[in-house]
């Protein structure tokens, strides 16, 4: 598969919005969320979700995703902040914003594992999406990080795209506040942690870079979806602060 066309890089790291399908019996929901990507030089892509997420769990059951390239940064914070039963914060996006694409397993040398697939099936990504590429979960690896909140149980899952597809065309440059709101949205999923392990040294450290980042935004940015942004993860923030 051809990952040029979209701008990607043997051997670079990307942020996307990963999609995957979560089938509860009859029920079949969907879930986005912020991911990094690495692109191998033999075409194929790594993922390392932590086991406790969603994105996770959908890759173990049927290995299939979407990698959407998003241009609105608001998305990102949307689908990264999540607080159990907030409305605000559940991480969902409206159901009017997926569609999905068929594909035909007969016609696709991989091993889709046992996840109960037969002769088709159809992986959901994001309509606003300017790219994406549709994959699936052809090995899983257990590995640990490690950081300044300790060690992580994450799993390093290589993937096979089946479909490059570049929905329209995008000649939006990332700007400088573009790049600061997501590295604000990581440091607040960090202090999340942080307060869940009630580490507060480093929960204060965090919050100070955070806001450092965020006054900095404030003084030239004059994006309407970054102040969007910037708003929600201040919410979000003075949630788990209390």
């Amino acid at each position: 598969m051809n990952l040029e066309k979209l701008g990607l890089k043997e051997g670079l790291l990307y942020e996307i919005i990963a999609t995957t399908l979560n089938k509860k019996g009859k029920d079949i929901t969907f879930n986005s969320a912020p991911m990094g990507i690495r692109v191998l030089e033999n075409g194929f892509i790594e993922i390392s979700p932590y086991l406790s997420t969603q994105t996770y769990r959908n890759l173990k059951e049927n290995g299939l995703i979407s990698l959407n390239l998003i241009e609105n940064v608001f998305f990102y914070a949307l689908t990264a902040l999540k607080l159990e039963n907030r409305s605000n914060f559940s991480g969902k996006l409206n159901e009017k914003l997926y569609e999905s694409k068929e594909f035909n397993k007969e016609n696709i040398e991989s091993n889709l594992k046992k996840n109960n697939i037969t002769k088709s099936f159809s992986i959901p990504y994001l309509k606003n999406s300017w790219g994406v590429i549709f994959c699936v979960a052809i090995e899983e690896k257990p590995i640990i990080k490690k950081d300044v909140l300790g060690s992580s149980n994450t799993a390093k899952f290589l993937l096979k795209p089946l479909l490059v597809e570049k929905i329209k065309e995008s000649h939006k440059l990332i700007n400088r506040a573009e790049n600061i709101a997501i590295e604000i949205i990581i440091l607040a999923t960090r202090l999340k942690v942080a307060k869940k392990l009630n580490n507060k040294v480093m929960f204060e450290k965090i919050l100070k870079e955070i806001n450092k980042k965020i006054e900095y935004i404030k003084r030239f940015c004059k994006n309407e979806d970054v102040f969007k942004t910037i708003k929600h993860l201040q919410d979000f923030i003075n949630i788990i602060k209390n």
